[in-house]
């Protein structure tokens, strides 16, 4: 049976509970040159975050004895009329969660005697989180503890690399309007693991309480580019690029629901997609202002959802 509330004016239901955060990051970078035509850097970044939800909550909504209401089905009364909702006592509060990211990433350049430059990237990015919560079906499990669940995404890895080279060209017999060239060609991969899981807690609030793994999913994506661009420059503030991009995407996963009510499992077989990208910018410099030519197009890759190729950017 629903409790009755009478509401006439606007009303302040509760006051939640305190919900410490923390948040932090660092980062730092190393520079070193091998040489006046060589140059190094490498660097490393955290970012940690923490959300807690240790202090109780107040409610002012009580029953017709007085009692303070934190859940159930509610019957408000605004003038004659009623309004019906469902409360729960996560309403009161936040959800516990905890994330961390880390990433590790290197830059690499070097400039040969000819103009001609060779460039390599390379990054990695693991992520996890934390999420804590009590049931909201057993009587017995409230704020303060009890049955719960805690969701994590133990593995969120993305890693990252691209080599690229270029050289300027000079065709000596062609005219002059049709002899200076910039050629760019490179290669670039990106790999990404997801895991995640959720965990039955005999106390929600101890996320070392696990008693069984109800939900289980894992998947993979690669993503390979080749790509190649040549800038004719045929007046001195006038440049024309044209070029193509290559780009093969894979992924493939897994899923598994252990709960007795709904049990499910299946097995994603891999899944390809290829598409080649053309590309073409002119370029007119009246003034001598920086403007840069729309770069090579770069996937958008979601594990299950497909890979998408945006438009080169027109200049």
């Amino acid at each position: 049976m629903a409790n009755l509330w009478s509401c006439d004016t606007p009303c302040v239901f509760s006051v939640w509970c305190t919900s410490p955060f923390e948040e932090g990051n660092a980062f730092a970078k190393l520079y070193y040159d091998f040489s006046p035509q060589t140059h190094g850097m490498a660097g490393f970044s955290i970012y940690r975050s923490e959300v807690s939800a240790n202090d109780p909550y107040v409610s002012y909504l009580q029953n017709s004895r007085g009692q303070p209401i934190n859940s159930g089905n509610l019957a408000i009364r605004d003038g004659r009329n009623f309004n019906k909702l469902t409360l729960r006592e996560t309403e009161f509060s936040t959800t516990p969660t905890n994330e961390e990211k880390k990433r590790y990433f290197a830059r690499f350049d070097h400039q040969f005697d000819n103009k001609a430059t060779l460039k390599a990237d390379f990054s990695v990015q693991n992520r996890f989180i934390n999420t804590g919560l009590f049931s909201t079906t057993n009587p017995s499990a409230n704020f303060n503890g009890g049955v719960g669940e805690l969701s994590a995404l133990p593995q969120d890895q993305r890693i990252n690399g691209k080599l690229e080279f270029g050289m300027p060209l000079h065709f000596a017999a062609l005219p002059t309007w049709l002899a200076a060239h910039n050629v760019v060609a490179g290669f670039d991969a990106n790999e990404e693991n997801m895991h995640r899981v959720r965990y039955n807690l005999s106390n929600w609030r101890d996320w070392n309480s696990k008693t069984a793994t109800i939900y289980n999913a894992s998947g993979t994506s690669n993503t390979y580019g080749g790509y190649v661009q040549d800038e004719w420059q045929p007046l001195e503030k006038l440049s024309v690029y044209a070029g193509g991009r290559f780009d093969s995407w894979s992924s493939s996963g897994q899923v598994q629901q252990m709960t007795p009510l709904l049990p499910y499992s299946h097995q994603y077989d891999e899944r390809t997609f290829t598409q080649f990208s053309q590309k073409g910018a002119v370029v007119y410099k009246p003034l001598d202002l920086i403007c840069t030519p729309a770069r090579s197009p770069t996937p958008t890759v979601s594990a299950y959802s497909g890979v998408s190729l945006p438009k080169p950017r027109r200049i």
